[in-house]
């Protein structure tokens, strides 16, 4: 009996040594297979078996993420935290994760009203857990409407009333003097403001060439002085038809050229522009009406004798209209004027 058995265990042991001696030798050649799915709370099982000797082991596969799905199971206050809930649908494992607290809803409410110098004040009350607080409201400032209550001029200054719309203060400014407008000084005029007619200095006098022209301004120079005869200006003029006066002028301002020109043949004579400044006072056809103006002249010679006349006339211009240098007439002198003597110009009224 125990010589049976101790061979039937030798043969257990060198049998399979022996068959295995009979089997040639080769590579395996595994095919796999996923014996067990892998879920996301159990691991898998992949199983590797050789297709020539059916010699086989397994691998584990890892466990799978969870297929998570969100709700919202507590929502944030402004007071406390929310909670999302975070549940897989294979296993039923969950998680939670915090949502942060809302802000305050607050409604405004004016508690006092700003004003153009002081500072107002709001509430603001959340509808939700009732919590106050307080903001600063700024001032308004002023808002004013200007009115100019005394035109500046060039000398002096103005003043100009401000009133603010909404709480009515008012206050006055300064309207700085404007200062003078000036054209400057000519040969014949003086340094004068544009705007209210001041005058500065004197004017600047020709300054002859050989000659006999003004190197500054071209005019032919030193040959006689025209002066007027009668009142100084300002002088008043009138023109009338049959008796009956149509336009009054005042005349504020007069000047006059002499030069040397060609009036006929070769001939050359002295050619006397006269320019007059003034304004239309009256039309007897009414203010609206436009016509020019007639101012007579007559000129004379030192001795008295009257050597030119004529009428010189302005544009068409109605009442208040002023005029400035206007050349109303110029004229030629056929009698010989005296180079360095003085005629005199004397204003007449038209009949």
């Amino acid at each position: 009996m125990k010589k049976t058995i101790i061979i039937t265990l030798i043969l257990c042991m060198v049998l399979p040594v022996i068959l295995s001696a009979c089997t040639p030798s080769h590579e395996h050649e595994y095919s796999t297979e996923i014996t067990k799915q892998p879920t996301c709370s159990a691991t898998g099982i992949k199983t590797y078996t050789c297709t020539i000797c059916k010699d086989s082991y397994t691998e584990e596969i890892p466990t799978t993420e969870h297929t998570l799905t969100e709700e919202v199971t507590l929502k944030p206050t402004c007071e406390k935290e929310g909670v999302i809930t975070k549940t897989c649908v294979d296993c039923g494992y969950s998680e939670k994760e915090a949502i942060p607290m809302a802000e305050h809803e607050y409604k405004e409410k004016i508690t006092k009203k700003a004003t153009c110098t002081k500072k107002g004040t709001k509430t603001l009350t959340c509808s939700v857990c009732g919590d106050t607080k307080k903001e600063e409201i700024p001032a308004k400032g002023h808002n004013f409407n200007e009115k100019i209550t005394q035109k500046a001029t060039c000398t002096k200054a103005g003043k100009k009333t401000l009133t603010c719309k909404n709480c009515g203060l008012k206050k006055t400014e300064k309207i700085p003097a404007k200062g003078h407008q000036w054209i400057n000084a000519t040969c014949t005029t003086a340094k004068k403001c544009s705007v209210c007619g001041k005058k500065d200095g004197k004017a600047l006098g020709h300054i002859p060439n050989d000659d006999g022209r003004c190197t500054r301004c071209g005019q032919e120079v030193g040959l006689i002085t025209i002066k007027l005869k009668g009142k100084a200006l300002p002088r008043t003029l009138t023109c009338s038809d049959w008796g009956t006066i149509t336009t009054k002028t005042l005349i504020t301002g007069f000047d006059y050229k002499v030069e040397m020109d060609e009036y006929d043949n070769g001939h050359f004579y002295h050619k006397i522009t006269l320019y007059f400044t003034g304004e239309k006072l009256y039309d007897r056809e009414g203010s609206g009406y436009s016509r020019e103006c007639t101012i007579g002249y007559k000129l004379y010679d030192s001795d008295g004798y009257m050597i030119a006349s004529g009428n010189a006339s302005t544009a068409d211009i109605k009442e208040g209209e002023k005029f400035r240098d206007w050349p109303g007439s110029e004229f030629y002198t056929e009698v010989k004027l005296i180079r360095g003597g003085t005629y005199t110009l004397e204003l007449l009224d038209v009949r």
